[in-house]
């Protein structure tokens, strides 16, 4: 009776908390289809799971809770992976969306191509950013800090802990989230945005003066070759930049995770 006792917990325990890296496999790029499929995501959820179950299974008593509560419990810990894989996707939606905005500066917008990172259309250069930030994510060390701010999330809010009271100071950490997300689309595109507005300000002077020109026929060739060309010369920036974003990641999760201690006390 003990060894099935013990098997239920297990398997309860373990069910749960893939729930949490669930939510987080539904939201983070880095674990889009591209780079797992099928069951590989799964073996792969598993396995970041066994490191915590050590932590978490006698936190569960077989018989203690009944099966509605389980159930709750299970839609709690998806819910709380949605919002962590937001948390940690907010950098690479902001480099995605600046390539989006440099595409249609250079009027490319219109050659949208399927990503399967990001489950959705994108730019030639969104999809190049969102490539090259995973790139340096998993080279300068972000994933080790999304692991360590993911098991961290066990003590912060326990597995079989219910939801918390929610303050006010919850929608404003998300208002201020949407804050960064757009400063950072900003910073990154900036640089050759405005370049490429100055380009698009002198095609239109040249037409004034020489109307027999067709401007929106050249402009296109003419801002994709000189983002093309500013665009290698900035890719040094931009991987200090984004370096500087992944340690940014680091202190918003830092953030959110005093956030979620203040409203579950």
């Amino acid at each position: 009776m003990s060894e099935i006792n013990s098997l239920e917990q297990f398997i309860i325990v373990l069910t749960l908390s893939l729930g949490r890296i669930t939510g987080v496999t539904l939201i983070a790029p880095f674990f889009s289809q591209q780079f797992f499929l099928g069951m590989a995501r799964i073996v792969v959820s598993i396995n970041l799971i066994v490191i915590v179950m050590p932590m978490v299974i006698y936190g569960y008593t077989p018989g203690e809770l009944t099966y509605a509560q389980i159930g709750l419990l299970m839609v709690k810990e998806v819910i709380l992976g949605v919002i962590m894989g937001f948390v940690v996707s907010l950098a690479f939606w902001a480099a995605e969306g600046a390539g989006n905005f440099l595409d249609t500066q250079r009027g490319a917008s219109i050659s949208q191509i399927f990503d399967p990172m990001v489950g959705g259309t994108t730019t030639p250069l969104g999809s190049l950013f969102n490539k090259f930030f995973i790139f340096l994510f998993f080279t300068l060390g972000g994933f080790v800090l999304f692991l360590t701010f993911f098991y961290k999330s066990f003590q912060v809010w326990p597995l079989f802990s219910f939801y918390p009271n929610i303050s006010l100071a919850v929608a404003t950490a998300f208002l201020n989230s949407m804050d960064y997300l757009m400063q950072t689309l900003v910073l990154i595109a900036a640089p050759i945005a405005i370049v490429l507005f100055l380009v698009e300000f002198g095609l239109g002077l040249m037409n004034r003066f020489a109307q027999q020109l067709n401007v929106f026929s050249l402009s296109m060739p003419i801002k994709s070759g000189i983002a093309a060309f500013l665009l290698i010369l900035y890719l040094s920036f931009m991987a200090e930049l984004f370096q500087i974003e992944i340690i940014k990641t680091h202190k918003i999760f830092e953030y959110f995770e005093k956030l979620i201690i203040s409203t579950a006390a």
